[in-house]
């Protein structure tokens, strides 16, 4: 049901880092690419108020298999970052609007 904001948010993730949504979308463990994909996991969490089980099925239906322990772990990464780091305050504030 909401599926076109998960996606509007990988969208603008791809576009403010330049990492292809489909490469968010696979299996890999290069650090930035870990990011985005924990920015996306938290952008649809707290700012859109998906569950985790939303999250987990539009990971799956697009290609990657993923757990509830693995998004859980990827939104508490990104709340301990936005603790510590300013500049990650502003871009999920960039980021989190969806037209």
């Amino acid at each position: 049901m909401k599926e076109y904001i998960f996606l509007s948010f990988a969208q603008k993730i791809q576009d403010h880092t330049g990492i292809a949504i489909e490469d968010i979308l696979k299996k890999s463990k290069k650090s930035e690419i870990v990011l985005a994909r924990h920015m996306l996991f938290y952008l649809c969490s707290f700012k859109r108020g998906m569950s985790m089980t939303e999250i987990e099925g539009y990971m799956n239906k697009n290609g990657y298999r993923i757990g509830y322990n693995a998004i859980s772990y990827g939104i508490d990464t990104m709340v301990k970052l936005l603790e510590t780091d300013p500049d990650y305050i502003v871009l999920v504030e960039k980021l989190s609007s969806i037209d």
